[in-house]
C-alpha cells in the first residue's frame, strides 16, 4: 500500500516519506494548484502550512515548503499548530489552499499531510491526490520561485474560540491532551474563560509517552475517566493528535458515544436556527435522527469519511455534522462561511450546553442513551464484493440502501457493512432497541461475514 491514501497523504518515517519525498511532493502538489480551474492565471499562490508535534515534523515540513517554493507559491509557515488551527488559516488569510503536516493518532514513527484548497475544502484521491502522485517524478516547472514568511496565528485562533463562549459559568473541565497539539492551546484558553481546567499530557510531545493519541480506543480513555473522578470533573474530554477529534466522557466517567454528542450539539444549534439540516455518518445511532427531528431540525445520512461529510455539508448548506469517529463538523463565519472538524469548537459548543442548563452531563445524555450500539467491528476479507453480496441476499427483507457498503434496517435493529478503502477489511456496525437484539443480530451477521474472513481488531 502506498503512502496516497484515500483523504491524505501517510507513511512512515524515513523508509516510506522523507525529505526528499516531502520535497517531490511539494512540487507536484503546487504543479497541481496551479492547474486548478480557479487558479489558472495565476502566476503564484498563497498557501498555508502548518506541521503537528511530531519529531520528523520540521525536517519534513521544511523540505514539502521547498517544493511548493521551487513550484512558484508564496508559503505562510504558520508553525506548530492543530488541523483546525490551520483550516482556520486557510479561512482567515484567504489562501488558496493549505496543507497540515500530521498523521494525526497514527503511532509517533508515522508522518504525512493533510491537504485542502481554498476555504479548507478537502482534496482527497479521486479529487487530486491521486494525481499528485502521478506527478511526482515530472521536471520542476520552469517559474520564478516563490517565497516563505512565517505568522503566528494561535492569538487569533483563540479569540476566534474565546468568542463561542456564552454565558459561561464556573464548570471544572478535564481534559486529556493525549500529548498531541489540542495542548499547547488549553491552558491558553481557559486562562481566558470563567471555566476551570483539569489538564493532564498537555505538552506537545511527538513520541507520545503517555499512551496513544487516539481517543477512541477505550483504553486511552482510562486516564480522563480515573481526572473526572478524582477532580468531580462536569466532563471530561480526551483529544487526538493533531486536534480535529474529541472523545467524551461524563460527570461519571463514563464513556459517551460520539454519535450522542453529534444530537446533544445538533439539539443547542437548533434551538437557535430551527429548521437547518444536520448530517451524520450512517454509522451512527438511530437517536441522532430522532433528536433531530423533535428539534425542528433536518437529519440527513452521510457516507463515512471527512471529505464526503465537508463536500454534503457544503452541497446542502448543513448546519452541523458529526462522525462515529469523534470528528464534529460546524459551519462558522469568519470571513466566509466554511464546514470544518475541530475539536476545541465541540469544547466550546459542550461548555455553552453546559453552562445554560442545571443538568448535569449525563442528565442530559441519559435520554439519548435509548439504542445499544455495537460500535465498529473490523472483519478480514479479501473478497469484500462477494462478502457484501451475501449481506445483501441474507438481510434482503429489511429496508435497503448503498450509501455506503449495505445498510439494512428492520423496526429493532439495523446493520452497516461497509468496505474499509485502504485495507482487506469490511466494517460492520449494528444498533438493537435491547441488547439482546443487538447481540442476536451479530450473530446473524457474524455467521455470514465469517465464511469470507475473520474478526479483525475493532477500528474506526
Amino acid at each position: 500500500m502506498g503512502v496516497f491514501k484515500s483523504y491524505d497523504i501517510r507513511g512512515t518515517y524515513p523508509d516510506q516519506i522523507d525529505a526528499t519525498l516531502a520535497r517531490k511532493i511539494g512540487i507536484s502538489l503546487g504543479r497541481h494548484f496551479r492547474g486548478l480551474d480557479r487558479n489558472q492565471g495565476k502566476p503564484k499562490l498563497k498557501l498555508v502550512v502548518g506541521r503537528d508535534m511530531r519529531t520528523m515534523a520540521p525536517e519534513i515540513t521544511a523540505a514539502f515548503i521547498d517544493g511548493l517554493i521551487t513550484a512558484g507559491h508564496d508559503v505562510v509557515d504558520i508553525g506548530m499548530v492543530t488541523t483546525p488551527c490551520q483550516y482556520f488559516a486557510i479561512q482567515h488569510l484567504s489562501a488558496d489552499g493549505g496543507i497540515m503536516v500530521t498523521a494525526s493518532h497514527n503511532p509517533p514513527k508515522y508522518i504525512g499531510f493533510k491537504v485542502s484548497r481554498e476555504l479548507a475544502i478537502p482534496i482527497s484521491f479521486d479529487t487530486g491526490l491521486g494525481a499528485v502522485e502521478k506527478g511526482l517524478d515530472e521536471p520542476s516547472p520552469s517559474v520564478p520561485v516563490g517565497s516563505r514568511s512565517s505568522m503566528d496565528v494561535d492569538d487569533l485562533y483563540l479569540d476566534f474560540l474565546v468568542k463561542m463562549g456564552k454565558n459561561l459559568r464556573p464548570i471544572k473541565i478535564a481534559a486529556d491532551a493525549s500529548n498531541g497539539m489540542v495542548g499547547k492551546y488549553l491552558q491558553r484558553l481557559f486562562d481566558r474563560l470563567p471555566c476551570q481546567l483539569e489538564g493532564i499530557y498537555l505538552d506537545p510531545d511527538g513520541t507520545f509517552p503517555n499512551h496513544e493519541a487516539d481517543p477512541l480506543k477505550p483504553e486511552n480513555l482510562r486516564d480522563v475517566q480515573a481526572l473526572v473522578k478524582k477532580t468531580g470533573a462536569a466532563i471530561g474530554f480526551c483529544y487526538d493528535g493533531d486536534g480535529d477529534r474529541v472523545a467524551i466522557v461524563d460527570d461519571q466517567g463514563e464513556p459517551v458515544g460520539c454519535d450522542l454528542i453529534t444530537a446533544l450539539m445538533a439539539q443547542d444549534l437548533l434551538k437557535e436556527q430551527p429548521g437547518r439540516i444536520v448530517t451524520y455518518d450512517l454509522r451512527s445511532s438511530r437517536i441522532v435522527r430522532e433528536v433531530v427531528e423533535q428539534a425542528g431540525g433536518k437529519a440527513v445520512r452521510s457516507r463515512v469519511g471527512h471529505a464526503h461529510v465537508k463536500q454534503q455539508m457544503r452541497q446542502i448548506e448543513a448546519l452541523s455534522g458529526g462522525e462515529l469517529s469523534g470528528h464534529y463538523y460546524f459551519e462558522l463565519k469568519e470571513k466566509e462561511t466554511f464546514y470544518a472538524d475541530a475539536a476545541l469548537v465541540a469544547t466550546m459548543r459542550l461548555l455553552n450546553i453546559l453552562s445554560q442548563s442545571d443538568k448535569s452531563a449525563s442528565e442530559l445524555l441519559a435520554p439519548l442513551r435509548k439504542y445499544y450500539h455495537s460500535g465498529e467491528i473490523n472483519f478480514q476479507i479479501a473478497d469484500k464484493d462477494a462478502a457484501i453480496a451475501d449481506i445483501e441476499k441474507t438481510f434482503h427483507d429489511g429496508k435497503q440502501d448503498r450509501l455506503d457498503g449495505i445498510t439494512a434496517e428492520y423496526p429493532d435493529w439495523w446493520l452497516n457493512v461497509r468496505p474499509s478503502n485502504t485495507e482487506p477489511l469490511l466494517r460492520l456496525t449494528l444498533e438493537g432497541t435491547t441488547p439482546a437484539i443487538r447481540d442476536a443480530g451479530l450473530s446473524k451477521v457474524f455467521a455470514v461475514l465469517e465464511k469470507y474472513g475473520h474478526r479483525a481488531e475493532g477500528g474506526h
